[in-house]
Parts: structure tokens; sequence; C-alpha cells
């Protein structure tokens, strides 16, 4: 249960990969709905979920149906750490408990120690350098792409070069693994005061896609220093903050040359969109005129 729609799918990825058959649900009245009608070995839950009731009181009332059935519990650190929730969660049988954010290599291992059985190699992840804080993804050749994500032929269409700052090391990884799909060179990093030594470096950037709260310097700052020092990058912030969404926030933002908002949680269609706002493909009108001259 896990109401984000990206860690959501993530999480599903690497249990199936690992060779669990996985049911997901956004919401805890969703997964005692599949609780009720099944069985399982696992339960893997956000402490805050949508809906009536939430991850601690799921694994009540599933712990009173079926003791046998395994818990662990997910949640931001600031949440997990406080002593009623420890206690609370150890009451209903949590076996373990994982702070956000975590890696796929702590997924695999949590999962497994509470199953009791021996941590199986992660498939897909392992060759991809997650322990570094920042890591080049190979590419595939270039394609263009339109607000959902899908192919076109436009070969000057969205950006070549994205800088993408997260420091969720499983957003990270998936958001840097959707930008390579589409074709587009991707730099990821993981602490904010890193970006403006990254663009130094970095031959040519189109677009630093950042979450606003990250570690060494936050969103709306970075953005008025790398407007200042690269006027050429557009800039899109993500936040899963309440006040991200306000017109005060929106107003600054744009004030500081930010091309593009982005609320968490957001899905692939929403993500696409927002990288085409900020890096529109040349208008058909410019380039003909740009072709004449």
């Amino acid at each position: 249960m896990e109401d984000q729609k990206l860690l959501r799918r993530h999480i599903r990825t690497v249990l199936e990969d690992l060779g669990h058959a996985v049911v997901t649900a956004q919401t805890a009245d969703e997964g005692l709905h599949e609780a009720s009608n099944s069985r399982f070995d696992l339960i893997v839950t956000d402490v805050f979920t949508p809906g009536s009731i939430d991850g601690l009181k799921l694994l009540v009332r599933v712990h009173h149906e079926a003791p046998s059935t395994k818990f662990i519990l997910m949640s931001g650190a600031a949440v997990i750490d406080q002593p009623d929730t420890i206690e609370a969660a150890r009451r209903v049988g949590v076996e373990y408990i994982l702070a956000k954010p975590f890696s796929s290599e702590e997924l695999n291992e949590a999962v497994h120690q509470v199953l009791g059985l021996p941590i199986r190699p992660l498939p897909i992840y392992e060759d991809k350098g997650a322990a570094e804080d920042v890591s080049r993804v190979p590419q595939p050749k270039r394609t263009s792409f339109d607000a959902s994500g899908s192919r076109v032929a436009a070969e000057d269409a969205g950006p070549k070069m994205v800088i993408l700052l997260e420091d969720h090391d499983v957003l990270r990884e998936l958001i840097g693994e959707a930008l390579a799909a589409a074709g587009i060179d991707v730099l990821l990093l993981s602490q904010g005061d890193e970006v403006l030594t990254a663009l130094e470096e970095t031959d040519h950037c189109d677009l630093l896609i950042a979450d606003v709260f990250v570690p060494g310097m936050n969103g709306l700052e970075l953005a008025m220093r790398v407007r200042h020092h690269h006027p050429d990058v557009a800039i899109m912030l993500m936040s899963g903050s309440s006040s991200f969404r306000s017109p005060e926030f929106e107003e600054r933002a744009h004030k500081l040359g930010v091309s593009a908002l982005l609320a968490k949680p957001f899905s692939s269609e929403e993500f696409w969109a927002a990288v085409s706002t900020a890096c529109p493909a040349p208008d058909e009108d410019s380039v003909s005129d740009n072709s004449d001259s």
C-alpha cells in the first residue's frame, strides 16, 4: 500500500523481478479489500495512506484475521523514529520498519529478512551504480516525445541533456530511467550544492529538474543561482509540500525563472507534460522562418 504512484510502481517492479507475486493498492481501504479476499505472506504499507483508515489500523485488522501475515511499515524517518509509532507497530507484529527514502537494496534486504529467505540478487538494478551519489546513465539513441511520453518524429523536441536533483533514492532512480528510456542524457544528483559544479563541468544542459527540499541548497535558492550563472538552462521544480501548491510560491518561483512546477505525487503523463512545458518544442513557424533565412 503506497499512495505515490511512481514509488508504488517501482516497489512492485523490484519485488516482481525478485520472483514475488505482488498486488498493489493506493489506499489502505483497497488493501483491506484485497486482504479480505486473499491470504498474503507479507504486507508492505506506508503509515499514511488516503481513505478511512491508515496503514497501522489496516495492520491491526489484518493481524486479527490472519495472524501469520508478516508486515513491513514504511514512512519518512521523522514519523518512523517516533516512539509511539514504533510501539504501535510492534504491538501489531511489524517485524521491519523501513525509513523513506530507501534504496532497492534496502527493500530487498527488508523483504527477505522478514520472510526468512536468503537475499536474492537484483537482476535489473545491480549494475546501475545506485550506491553512487552521482551517476551517468548509459544512453540509447535519442527519440523525442510528447506530453504523454509517446515518441514523436521531431528530433528537436524536448531536452537532450537533463540534470536531475532528487534526494529520494528510489524516485531519483526511477525518473532517471524514464528520462534515459526517452533518449535523454541525464546526470543524477542528490545534493543541491552539487548542481552548480555539475553545470560548470557539463558541456551543455537543457533542463534542471530539482526537488525543492534537498540537502545542501533548497530549490528556490538553487533556481536563483542557476538563472544568474546559466540563463539558458530551463528549470523545473518538484515537491510534495502543501505550500508548493500555493499561488504565492508559484509567483515567487516564476520570478526566479522557473519554467514548470510539478507537485508530488505525480503520474507519468503529468511528469512529461511538465518537462514539455519547461522545454517546449520549437514553434513550427519559427523553424520554417529560420530555414528560409
